[in-house]
């Protein structure tokens, strides 16, 4: 893999589920909130830190959720820097 290049789609360990729950009122002030959620997959990217592309299935189809977890030293929190609705298994991130 290249440096600054997409990983390839994986599952999500037990720390990144833990973080996206986490972002989840953030993701659902951006859309109308979903009662159901399960995240399928993801791909990271590191930069100044990691973005996260997050499939996510949901009670009302698939979204597309982008998370950007700034470097430890920064002391900043990670957040959600985009939300794609309307999406399917197949749609890329990007």
């Amino acid at each position: 893999m290249k440096y600054g290049a997409h990983s390839p789609l994986r599952h999500a360990n037990e720390e990144e589920l833990a973080m996206i729950e986490g972002l989840r009122s953030e993701v659902e002030a951006r859309t109308e909130g979903y009662s159901e959620w399960s995240v399928l997959g993801l791909t990271t990217q590191v930069v100044a830190g990691t973005n996260f592309w997050v499939k996510i299935q949901t009670d009302r189809g698939i979204i597309h959720v982008k998370i950007f977890r700034p470097l430890p030293h920064t002391g900043n929190p990670c957040h959600v820097t985009e939300v794609n609705i309307g999406q399917t298994v197949d749609s890329p991130f990007f």
